[in-house]
């Protein structure tokens, strides 16, 4: 079994934020990130934190401070005053257009039946998908690493996205608890990961966020209205479907720690290293190349006797890093009304550029709220 594929360190159990301890019970072995998520999903806390935050935010061009728009002028270069614009003649009547009556919901009947028959669709993806993985990896992804599928009773789905060298083992906690709520709840694994390097080599972008549609799609099967929950790469790309690419459907999107910008150059001094020697290296190899521990870095754990040592697949890293450039160029494409978006990010992150995605976020969506964990409280990625 891989280990570095199981369940990733996401952070320590924050002990000082007493404001999320008192909106929903202590759970037993729940990671920081699985308390901001449920919080986030059940509690309507979308519009009841403040925005208020403890990262400088940065624009795009990483100097501390947003853009600044432009004057409109009053005088050419010589001083001659410019002409008034021309009044619009009289008044434009635009007619209210008719409301869009609500969908009517399912009975609990009809739910079921539904339910059942999205089950057995994701099913047929998820075979389809160990096809995938026997061609390009030799390895189809270990059990806990599957995707996962549970029907709830409560007329709501929240979708799970993990992020990159995981799996759906790292919602697996929160997905229990919302599963427990009677929520149906959706955990996709993006092509490539949960298995071995080389099908992670050989993924891309592309099929992750094919990964991602084919769980939406199959959310709003059953549900007019889809809740996101999704950490770090997979934040950072369902973030893109929906600001970019004209994904709807999604009535709550929670980002934990998302990925838009790398906040250091570890990785790409390691690509430009090894990438002309080799795809794969182990954490071991890589500890001889980054100036800090890669175990600790990642959230991994040394190998034990007779398992596999954690690798960073290169071309799959060399992908991710290459998205900067695509999140950077669309931080200014215009603000969304929808969804209501919960932010949470930890001040002690070395892995994302925190700032930049308080940036981003704020640019592509009217409705933000955020939490922001302290450095003293000196939780990770």
């Amino acid at each position: 079994m891989l280990r570095s594929m199981e369940t990733p360190k996401l952070g320590k159990r924050n002990q000082g934020v007493q404001t999320l301890a008192t909106w929903l019970p202590r759970l037993a072995g729940a990671r920081v990130w699985v308390l901001a998520g449920l919080l986030a999903l059940t509690t309507g806390c979308t519009n009841g934190f403040s925005a208020k935050s403890q990262i400088a935010p940065a624009s795009v061009g990483g100097s501390g401070t947003q853009p600044t728009p432009t004057p409109y002028p009053t005088a050419t270069p010589t001083g001659t005053p410019l002409p008034s614009p021309t009044p619009t003649p009289g008044p434009i009547l635009i007619p209210t257009p008719t409301p869009t009556p609500a969908p009517t919901p399912l009975t609990s009947a009809e739910l079921a039946q539904c339910l059942q028959a999205s089950s057995d669709k994701f099913e047929q993806d998820r075979q389809a998908q160990v096809v995938w993985y026997q061609v390009n990896g030799g390895l189809a992804p270990t059990e806990i690493n599957k995707p996962t599928f549970k029907q709830g009773t409560n007329g709501k789905v929240v979708v799970l996205i993990h992020g990159f060298l995981s799996s759906p083992a790292s919602m697996r906690d929160l997905g229990e608890v919302l599963g427990s709520k009677g929520y149906t709840v959706i955990s996709p694994l993006m092509m490539g990961f949960g298995a071995g390097p080389k099908a992670a080599n050989r993924s891309n972008s592309l099929v992750w966020r094919q990964s991602i549609r084919d769980a939406m799609d199959l959310a709003r099967r059953c549900h007019h209205e889809v809740s996101v929950v999704a950490h770090s790469l997979g934040a950072g790309l369902v973030t893109d479907l929906i600001a970019n690419q004209g994904m709807t459907g999604v009535s709550k999107l929670v980002l934990l720690a998302p990925y838009f910008r790398i906040a250091n150059h570890y990785l790409q001094s390691v690509i430009d290293l090894a990438g002309p020697f080799t795809d794969t290296l182990t954490m071991d190899d890589a500890e001889d190349l980054m100036p800090v521990d890669p175990y600790a870095y990642f959230g991994f754990d040394r190998a034990l006797p007779g398992e596999i040592e954690p690798f960073l697949p290169l071309k799959a890293t060399q992908e991710v890093l290459d998205l900067q450039d695509l999140f950077t160029n669309s931080a200014l494409g215009g603000r969304h009304e929808s969804p209501k978006v919960f932010l949470a990010l930890t001040a002690s992150d070395d892995v994302v550029k925190s700032s930049f995605a308080q940036y981003y976020v704020g640019m592509r969506f009217k409705q933000v709220s955020e939490f922001v964990y302290p450095a003293a409280d000196k939780i990770v990625h």
